[in-house]
């Protein structure tokens, strides 16, 4: 049930902020960031989130996972250019078939602010990446989810009947 649910995250959510205030170092405290993310999510607060996953972006400048999981946050919330503008931090120091959470998370928010032309483009290009990988690191059940997710995509186009409006 609704409320039942609402409770585990909420207990999940105190048990994983006592844990990570009792983290003595960046890192150990980042370990607990996905979690609180997700438990925020589910009880409809992102934005408790934004503060956790700017500290830990500060404190951990070489780490795609902080500013990648802002811009789900900031999807969460809606705030558009700002996911676009964590996404840009975070492929900058994504590798490998991580990056392609933040491709779609990038996806995601031009989706949102309407620009379904860019969101298509973004998953052309992170279907481009990750068919670029090495055997080892291709994920083909991504590229296929990226596929489909990018053909899903319909493109408002004017109709000859329509006079482009």
């Amino acid at each position: 049930d609704e409320a039942g649910a609402k409770a585990a995250a909420q207990a999940w959510a105190t048990f994983l902020e006592g844990a990570a205030s009792r983290a003595t170092t960046p890192d150990a405290r980042a370990v607990f960031d996905s979690h609180r993310l997700a438990a925020y999510i589910e009880l409809g607060t992102p934005e408790k989130a934004i503060p956790m996953l700017q500290a830990s972006e500060k404190a951990l400048p070489n780490d795609y996972n902080p500013p990648a999981r802002l811009a789900v946050a900031y999807n969460a919330l809606k705030q558009w250019d700002n996911a676009l503008a964590a996404t840009d931090r975070a492929l900058a120091r994504a590798y490998g078939p991580r990056a392609l959470r933040s491709y779609q998370a990038r996806s995601d928010a031009f989706a949102g602010k309407g620009d379904m032309a860019a969101a298509r483009k973004t998953l052309d290009e992170a279907i481009a990446y990750a068919s670029a990988l090495p055997d080892g690191q291709r994920p083909a059940s991504s590229i296929a989810a990226l596929t489909k997710k990018r053909d899903a995509i319909v493109l408002a186009e004017p109709t000859a009947n329509s006079g482009g409006k």
